[in-house]
């Protein structure tokens, strides 16, 4: 079981203070623009942490398994979002968006896309633990390969 970190809540509380920031609306369906920017703080919330695993393998720097293990468990967090944070389709009647119209398509394969990318996460938080870097690097491969299973039918390319 994940435990709660600091550097959890404490994205927690930005994306909380960040929907706080976006006006109230009666309906969610009627505030498109919210549910957007949310959406994105989301996937933004990932990337970052997927930086932050990548800054430390590639020795730029100096923190090690533990800084790997929070991330990890950071992107497991993120990733029980993301069903939620995309349940509307928003974006393609206003705002931009690399969302592509198959995510509520095929929600089923969508919501299994970001179950795998949960599961991935917390594996690799398990296997920091260990300290083991050769799988560390295993498992950081396996969470990349659960973020591309879901950007490639998901998302618009760059």
């Amino acid at each position: 079981m994940r435990k709660t970190t600091f550097f959890a809540a404490i994205l927690t509380l930005s994306a909380l203070t960040a929907l706080v920031a976006v006006p109230a609306a009666t309906k969610a369906d009627s505030n498109h623009e919210g549910v957007l920017k949310y959406r994105q703080l989301v996937m933004k919330a990932v990337g970052a942490h997927m930086g932050g695993i990548g800054a430390i393998l590639k020795g730029e720097v100096s923190y090690g398994p533990k800084h790997i293990e929070e991330h990890a468990e950071s992107i497991a967090y993120m990733a029980e979002l993301l069903p939620d944070a995309f349940r509307e389709n928003v974006g393609t009647s206003g705002g931009e968006t690399a969302a592509k119209q198959e995510i509520w398509g095929d929600w089923d394969n969508f919501v299994a896309k970001a179950k795998g990318l949960e599961a991935a996460a917390e594996t690799l938080a398990e296997i920091a633990e260990t300290g083991d870097m050769a799988a560390i690097g295993a498992g950081v491969k396996e969470l990349g390969g659960a973020c591309g299973a879901c950007h490639t039918p998901f998302r618009v390319k760059k």
